[in-house]
């Protein structure tokens, strides 16, 4: 299969959409066509950032996807293409973790310290820069509601349901997808030994729930999976159960 995750998402989705839209595409801004580098590759496995390094740019994730690992080496996040992957870093000017590439990853790049002019000179643009950060802590807080789920089962259903719920958001395919991370990561992310990730992920197959194929996973059964996240106890979920089922 190919993995959808090492495609470009749809620019309407990115955060910098609408920036990109208004000031770089409809009516260039020359200061902003100055301040934000696009397309920036990177190969798998590449050091994106590092720890302690200084933060200079507002980094969005054009393609591809990226893990987040602390100083022992364990896996803290992972994000997927149209995300602001360094929003939690600002507040200090110095990264928390060690950022590396988990696929082909193009990333496009917006001084920070060019910020501030850029609000002067154009209209929206504050509230552009307000939204993205706004959407940042979002995605945070969706991350919060599953690794706080109680049960393991409903952790592990949480997750493929994030992860199919951010592809369908950059108009991927969202019901067989490959993983980003690898089973083990994935278990240690989700605070489970891999025995009983295992022994979860054969009961959901066996129940009809999912299909796997190595690092595949296949949603047969999208009502199901809904209910075992049991997601009424996550109004951060509510308004997408609600229009996207």
């Amino acid at each position: 299969m190919k993995n959808t995750l090492a495609e470009c998402g749809d620019c309407d989705s990115c955060c910098f959409g609408k920036i990109c839209k208004d000031y770089l595409f409809d009516k260039p801004v020359p200061q902003l066509v100055q301040s934000l580098e696009r397309k920036k590759c990177h190969k798998k496995g590449d050091n994106i950032f590092s720890r302690n390094d200084e933060v200079t740019h507002l980094l969005a994730l054009r393609r591809g996807a990226i893990k987040l690992y602390d100083a022992a080496g364990n896996i803290q996040n992972l994000f997927i293409s149209g995300q602001l992957i360094n929003g939690d870093a600002l507040h200090n000017g110095r990264y928390h973790y060690d950022a590396i590439a988990a696929t082909d990853t193009e990333i496009c790049m917006l001084e920070t310290r060019r910020l501030y002019d850029l609000s002067l000179i154009t209209t929206d643009f504050l509230n552009y820069t307000l939204a993205l950060l706004s959407r940042a802590v979002y995605e945070n807080q969706r991350l919060i509601s599953v690794l706080t789920r109680g049960e393991a089962a409903g952790r592990i259903c949480a997750f493929i349901s994030l992860l199919s719920q951010k592809l369908e958001e950059n108009t991927f395919p969202h019901q067989h997808f490959s993983l980003p991370v690898t089973l083990k990561e994935m278990a240690t992310l989700l605070a489970i030994s891999p025995s009983t990730q295992n022994r979860i992920i054969n009961e959901l197959c066996l129940q009809g729930i999912i299909a796997t194929e190595k690092k595949e996973i296949i949603i047969i059964n999208k009502e199901l999976l809904w209910q075992r996240c049991n997601f009424n106890h996550f109004p951060l979920w509510q308004y997408y159960a609600g229009h996207h089922r």
